[in-house]
């Protein structure tokens, strides 16, 4: 008979008990075989007996005392168990202070990367504006001055008016494309900041978890 056999025969036997009692008895049994050890699983069948004598004594009213066996540990209290987990958040916090010159220098990284990348998008966005202004600022003038030239001097008023009509034909490209760049970087800059803040966080996490996971393992050695 293994463990899950003896603690399902046990829970069936235990069926007339109220749900509360039941489960606290059952609870009982399972913390017995964690703290024996798979090792010590079939001593502990052994020594407990069948599950019907178990639940026997159970519903007689002597109660989950399953014996005195070497390794039997007690059962703490709440109390002891509260101050084991502040004494892991302790620990957990302590590590990630001595090692904060690692984890805060890819924070940083991180941090310079992004900002960077929205720092590039904004200035391409702004080259382009600036464009499209000085554009539009060069066919204002040039039509200023050509139409003025055109009656003292034909040929230099001329060329003055069509390099104020190559500014109008960039600023009509440039503003359009501006306002596509933006209807359609806009979205994927703030879809892609998303991404990164869900994957850096999730990495923090990960991160916190582990660190978690690391100390508990060094206190229980």
């Amino acid at each position: 008979m293994t463990r899950n056999e003896f603690i399902a025969e046990l829970r069936g036997r235990l069926a007339v008990l109220p749900p509360e009692e039941r489960e606290n008895a059952l609870q009982y049994y399972e913390e017995y075989f964690d703290d024996a050890g798979p090792e010590n699983e079939q001593a502990v069948i052994q020594e407990l007996g069948s599950p019907e004598n178990v639940a026997n004594r159970i519903l007689s009213g002597e109660g989950n005392l399953a014996g005195s066996y070497a390794w039997r540990t007690p059962t703490r209290g709440a109390a002891a168990k509260q101050a084991d987990t502040m004494g892991l958040k302790i620990a957990v916090v302590i590590l990630a202070v001595l090692s904060s010159p690692i984890w805060l220098t890819l924070l940083l990284v991180f941090a310079a990367l992004l900002f960077s990348a929205v720092i590039l998008a904004a200035a391409a966005l702004l080259a382009v504006f600036a464009l499209a202004v000085a554009a539009a600022v060069v066919f204002v003038a040039c039509l200023a001055v050509g139409v003025r030239m055109v009656f003292t001097d034909p040929v230099n008023g001329g060329f003055v008016l069509s390099i104020g009509l190559m500014g109008l034909g960039g600023a009509l490209i440039l503003f359009p494309l501006l306002g596509l760049i933006w209807k359609k970087a806009a979205p994927c800059l703030k879809k892609w900041a998303g991404k990164a803040a869900g994957v850096f966080t999730a990495t923090c996490k990960k991160a916190w978890d582990g660190l978690q996971k690391f100390v508990s393992n060094l206190t229980q050695k």
